[in-house]
């Protein structure tokens, strides 16, 4: 089997804690990877800014910040 250009496409990845450190590096990972991602954090104003960032380097994503 090949390996697919963006091998988490068509799944969704919940990531929790997505508003800094780990979180948003793993969510920012998983969105490059083809995965939509779905942000969980308290901060409303940096699970936006984090939001923004994943749209910017993976524009084929489709990421929800809750």
């Amino acid at each position: 089997m090949g390996q697919s250009a963006a091998p988490m496409q068509g799944k969704v990845s919940v990531v929790t804690g997505a508003t800094s450190g780990i979180g948003a590096a793993t969510a920012l990972g998983l969105a490059q990877l083809g995965s939509d991602v779905v942000l969980i954090g308290r901060d409303h104003t940096r699970g936006e800014r984090v939001l923004r960032e994943v749209q910017r380097v993976a524009q084929d994503a489709a990421p929800r910040f809750s």
